[in-house]
């Protein structure tokens, strides 16, 4: 049987031929399948276990109005922020992050700390204690 001409049938590297030959040899020893059990064999299990002997097949990257199920004139036409508001919904694009920090209360033993120094010493340190808070 000749598996050169069967493995280039299923789109192979040129190089990799010698190597499919032999897997081939030693997986159907002693056998005599025919050319679409070895084909079925080499598109399906071979290629998923080595897929290194077959070149990359090329991804289409996604478009937003493709995964939206939409033509692409009907995205277009949209306003900016209902397309913001649908590539967040698609998961297209990282969550927003609040712009600022989320508030902190200082303990009565904090705020007893900070009696008596002046109002920018004061918030100096309730942004350290704030900045504390959001890391731990």
């Amino acid at each position: 049987m000749d598996y050169a001409a069967i493995a280039r049938e299923t789109g192979c590297i040129e190089t990799a031929l010698p190597d499919i030959v032999r897997r081939c040899e030693g997986r159907f020893a002693g056998e005599e399948p025919s050319p679409q059990v070895v084909s079925q064999w080499l598109q399906g299990e071979l290629r998923s276990v080595a897929g290194h002997l077959w070149p990359p097949t090329p991804t289409l990257p996604q478009t937003p109005w493709g995964k939206l199920g939409v033509p692409q004139e009907v995205w277009e036409g949209l306003s900016p922020s209902t397309k913001l508001a649908m590539a967040r919904q698609l998961q297209l694009l990282p969550p927003a992050r609040p712009r600022r920090p989320e508030r902190y209360t200082a303990t009565p033993e904090q705020l007893e700390s900070i009696e008596g120094l002046s109002p920018m010493q004061r918030l100096t340190a309730y942004r350290q204690w704030q900045a504390e808070a959001q890391q731990g």
